[in-house]
């Protein structure tokens, strides 16, 4: 499983590299808004092309706004969350 590391301030983006237009699934969103984190914590689970990226974050923060929801398609660029 592969591991996406966020920081304080950032906004997290599906980034599908060289396979630009590609899609993902959202398998757990593991945070709720509102919620503070801790760092190396699992925020979301994406699958695309049958693996798994664990999108975790860098540091301690707290989730101001999570833009997906389980079982839901996401694409190239998409918003997923915003850590402050």
């Amino acid at each position: 499983m592969a591991k996406l590391h966020i920081k304080k301030g950032d906004t997290v983006y599906v980034n599908s590299g060289e396979d630009k237009g590609k899609t993902g699934r959202v398998l757990k969103v593991l945070v709720k808004e509102g919620e503070e984190v801790e760092e190396h914590q699992p925020l979301i689970v994406i699958e695309a092309m049958k693996m798994e990226t664990n999108i975790v974050s860098k540091t301690n923060g707290k989730i101001k706004s999570i833009k997906v929801k389980e079982g839901e398609m996401v694409s190239d660029k998409q918003l997923l969350m915003t850590l402050e």
